[in-house]
C-alpha cells in the first residue's frame, strides 16, 4: 500500500524563492530572509553584505521597521 505524502514541500522551495528574488530584483525584509534561509542576516557596523552559500544579501534601506535586503547570486 502506498503511503500518503500529503502536502510535503520540496526542500528546494526556499532556493527557488531566492532565485526569483534575484531575477526580479526584489528587496526582501529581514523577516522574509530569515524565513527563507533560517538565519537572520547580520553584518558589521561598516559592512553592507551578508553571504549565505552562493547568495549575497546587500543592505537596501529600510522596509518599515526592518532592514531591506537585495539578493544577488555569485
Amino acid at each position: 500500500m502506498m503511503g500518503y505524502i500529503g502536502n510535503k514541500r520540496s526542500p528546494l522551495v526556499e532556493y527557488e524563492e531566492l532565485e526569483k528574488a534575484v531575477t526580479h530584483k526584489w528587496i526582501l525584509s529581514t523577516a522574509k530572509v530569515k524565513e527563507l534561509i533560517g538565519v537572520t542576516p547580520r553584518v558589521g557596523k561598516d559592512e553592507m553584505t551578508f553571504v549565505w552559500g552562493s547568495f549575497t544579501f546587500t543592505k537596501a534601506g529600510k522596509l518599515g521597521n526592518q532592514m531591506g535586503w537585495l539578493v544577488s547570486k555569485s
